[in-house]
C-alpha cells in the first residue's frame, strides 16, 4: 500500500506549498485555523479525518442540509492570489483515486444534478476514511460546505473562458489594482456601490450579461476573492427574490428543473481574464 506521502495528492498539495514565498507555512496554517472555525460552528466534531467524513455522510443522507460556515475558507487566507491560483501545480496528472474523484464529479456536474447531497455522495463512493487526512481533500470538504451556501460550482474548477466575439459595449469590466481598489470601466468604485452595480446590471441584462474581472498579478488572493463574492452574492439574491416572486419558496426549496429555470434567467456569466 502506498504511503500518504507517496500519493499523487500529497505531491500536488506539496507544489503548491512550495511555489509560495514561506513554503505553504500560512497557508498550512489557514487551514488549521478553518478547520477550528468549523468547530466552532459546529460543521465539525474535531480535526479528525472521521469527523470530516460524518459531516460529509450528514450531507449526503439529507438533501435539505442547510448548515454552512458564516465565512468562506478565503476569508482566512492572506496569500497572493497568483500564489495559488496560476501554479503550475495544477498540470500534475491525475491517477488513480484522484482520476476517480475528478471523473465522479465532472460527471455528477454534468448531469444537470449538482446539488450538494449528490456532491457529498459522490465523495462517499470514492474517498474512505484516511484519505480526509490529506490536506486535498480537507479543502475539497471545504469547498462542498460553501456549495451548500451558493449552489455554484466547486471551488479551484476553471474560471469560464469569455467567448472570442462579444458586445464590449454590453459588458462590465471590473479591474483590481495591486492595493486591491476596483475600478469598474476605468472608473474607481467603492465595494458597495460595486454591488449596486451588479444588481442593476444583472437585473437588465439577466441572460445577455457577462462580467470580466481584471487583476493586478500581486493583488491579494483575499481582496481577489472580496470582489468575486460581491458579484457572486447579487446574482444569487436575485435568484432568491425571483424564487420568491415565481413560486413562493426559498430557491434551496426549488426543485432541481425550477433552479435551473432560474440559473438561466440569472446566470454567473463572470470571466477572468
Amino acid at each position: 500500500m502506498r504511503s500518504q506521502t507517496d500519493r499523487i495528492e500529497t505531491q500536488i498539495m506539496n507544489c503548491v506549498y512550495n511555489e509560495m514565498k514561506d513554503k505553504g507555512l500560512q497557508y498550512k496554517k489557514a487551514i488549521k485555523n478553518y478547520e477550528s472555525f468549523l468547530i466552532s460552528e459546529n460543521l465539525l466534531l474535531d480535526g479528525s479525518a472521521q469527523s470530516y467524513l460524518t459531516t460529509i455522510q450528514k450531507i449526503a443522507s439529507d438533501r435539505d442540509f442547510d448548515y454552512y460556515p458564516s465565512k468562506p475558507f478565503m476569508d482566512f487566507v492572506t496569500l497572493e492570489e497568483h500564489e495559488i491560483k496560476r501554479t503550475k501545480c495544477n498540470n500534475f496528472p491525475k491517477s488513480g483515486k484522484l482520476a476517480l474523484f475528478h471523473q465522479a464529479i465532472d460527471s455528477i456536474t454534468k448531469s444537470g444534478y449538482s446539488e450538494a447531497d449528490a456532491i457529498a455522495q459522490v465523495f462517499l463512493s470514492v474517498l474512505s476514511i484516511d484519505d480526509f487526512e490529506l490536506d486535498y481533500y480537507k479543502l475539497k470538504t471545504f469547498a462542498l460546505l460553501i456549495w451548500i451556501r451558493t449552489g455554484e460550482g466547486m471551488e479551484n474548477e476553471p474560471v469560464k473562458e469569455l467567448p472570442k466575439i462579444y458586445d464590449s459595449n454590453s459588458v462590465i469590466e471590473i479591474y483590481l489594482d495591486a492595493k486591491g481598489q476596483p475600478f469598474v470601466n476605468e472608473n474607481k468604485i467603492s465595494l458597495e456601490k460595486l454591488s449596486g452595480l451588479i444588481y442593476k446590471y444583472m437585473e437588465n441584462k439577466k441572460a445577455e450579461s457577462a462580467i470580466i474581472i481584471k487583476t493586478d498579478k500581486s493583488v491579494s488572493y483575499k481582496n481577489y476573492i472580496q470582489i468575486q463574492k460581491a458579484v457572486a452574492d447579487e446574482i444569487l439574491y436575485l435568484r432568491e427574490k425571483l424564487s420568491v416572486e415565481m413560486y413562493n419558496i426559498p430557491f434551496k426549496n426549488l426543485s432541481k428543473e425550477q433552479k435551473e429555470e432560474l440559473k438561466n434567467i440569472y446566470p454567473m456569466n463572470v470571466y477572468e481574464q
